[in-house]
């Protein structure tokens, strides 16, 4: 936390709160001058653990991929096999793996080092593309109300990204409706 005080230019520091009694009464506040170069130390720790945290993301995406192919392609034989009224089964499980195929494939896109793909984007395109999906997937109960502000400027921003963004929140938006609620005011 940065302060100011009449002496000091503005300070970085660290707060610690804690009771100074065991009837409550009382509390302690601790406050701990911190250099640039604990500053810079702690910023490089937390970099370090959210760099170490996506590799180990994208390690298991991949490493999870190996025996879903191995599901998928053992459904398909017995899905040979079987007569039609079994299939459906083996088709379903075929269907639902590489559903997570796909899923694990966005977890090591967002996981991976690589830099964002900024570019200018229509945020009305994207929110209609994404509504479009949401429609002819999760939102067949919906009534969905299209509002949007024309005034909004173009915004620079990563375009798979944000249409990401607004899939998992219309997704989830429908999921927790009933039917003929409102999606979008």
């Amino acid at each position: 936390m940065g302060i100011t005080a009449p002496r000091l230019k503005e300070t970085i520091v660290n707060i610690q709160v804690g009771l100074f009694d065991a009837n409550d009464e009382f509390i302690v506040i601790s406050l701990q001058k911190n250099t640039l170069e604990q500053v810079a130390k702690s910023r490089n720790l937390f970099k370090g653990a959210a760099l170490s945290m996506s590799k180990v993301t994208a390690l298991l995406a991949h490493e999870i991929r190996n025996p879903l192919a191995g599901i998928k392609g053992a459904a398909q034989l017995l899905e040979l096999e079987l007569g039609k009224e079994n299939q459906e089964l083996s088709h379903l499980i075929v269907t639902e793996t590489d559903r997570i195929i796909k899923l694990l494939e966005r977890i090591e896109k967002l996981s991976a080092d690589k830099p964002l793909q900024l570019e200018e984007i229509n945020i009305h395109e994207i929110l209609d593309h994404c509504l479009m999906v949401i429609e002819a997937s999760y939102g067949k109960h919906l009534v969905i109300q299209r509002d949007f502000d024309p005034s909004l400027p173009m915004i620079y921003a990563d375009r798979d990204l944000f249409i990401q963004l607004f899939l998992n929140l219309f997704k989830n938006a429908s999921e927790a409706t009933e039917e003929n609620d409102n999606l979008i005011n």
